[in-house]
């Protein structure tokens, strides 16, 4: 079972997350792999990305892969989204309560490093079971050392069984051989709720069973000494302007070798 982290009243309101929910937090990530945060984001602020989403990249469902769209799976794409309004709100890729459990486990020196989306059409079948990325060593010490990359998990529509979610398989971060925990959950989530995921855990994107597109945006945050090499062949990492730069550079840093526009 995947468990919610308790943020309360007063660290909403306040928009910091105090010592002893960081340390929870900790726990419950290094233990399961992944963590859900619920109501970090409000329905309305959502249905803005949402709709702005659409209206970017609703052409792009129907052109042949590029560095800007990429075939992930039968009627899945992968698309690099620039961090340009509204997708540059600090309340996005650097909200206060994701930032402070993401530097809480990754160090103050964390980099922002790709920000992308995979859009799931309407009866996209099941995505094949999958870590993020190889492990680093292949050796028993991949499951001791630290957590080096996370990724958040934002979606732009409801998770359901009618839309299809994420299958996880807690703790398969773990172990070397991510078949031998059968035990998987499948996450309903509302909008406005949001998931962060070592990159080591096994996962599946499941069949969108709805007739509505599935848009999920994917923020990936890592330690400084490692670079993702699997993902992004032929996709942009991070698609950058001098105001975002500028905007974010405060609460983040982020990898030198990215384009600006």
């Amino acid at each position: 079972m995947i468990q919610k982290l308790p943020l309360t009243k007063a660290e909403y309101r306040e928009q910091g997350i105090h010592s002893d929910t960081l340390e929870l937090a900790a726990k419950l990530f290094r233990c399961e792999g992944c963590l859900y945060l619920e109501n970090i984001y409000s329905p309305d602020f959502i249905e803005i990305l949402h709709k702005a989403y659409c209206k970017r990249h609703q052409h792009c469902f129907q052109d042949k892969p590029s560095n800007q769209v990429y075939l992930v799976g039968e009627k899945r794409y992968k698309i690099a989204i620039e961090l340009s309004s509204p997708f540059d709100s600090s309340l996005l890729c650097t909200h206060p309560l994701i930032l402070a459990v993401i530097k809480h486990l990754l160090g103050d020196d964390v980099i922002l490093a790709s920000f992308s989306s995979v859009t799931s059409l309407p009866s996209a079948p099941d995505q094949h079971r999958h870590r993020d990325h190889p492990m680093l060593f292949g050796a028993a010490i991949d499951v001791i050392i630290p957590c080096y990359a996370i990724k958040l998990i934002i979606p732009l529509v409801k998770l359901d069984n009618e839309t299809g979610t994420t299958r996880m398989w807690p703790g398969t971060h773990l172990n070397l051989d991510n078949t031998k925990h059968q035990d998987s959950i499948d996450l309903q989530v509302p909008t406005g709720d949001c998931i962060l995921m070592d990159y080591r855990l096994s996962h599946q994107g499941l069949a969108n069973q709805s007739k509505q597109v599935r848009p999920i945006l994917y923020v990936s945050y890592t330690r400084p000494w490692f670079q993702d090499f699997k993902n992004f062949k032929q996709l942009e990492k991070l698609k950058l302007n001098k105001k975002t730069t500028r905007s974010l550079r405060n609460s983040i840093s982020f990898f030198a070798k990215c384009k600006k526009t």
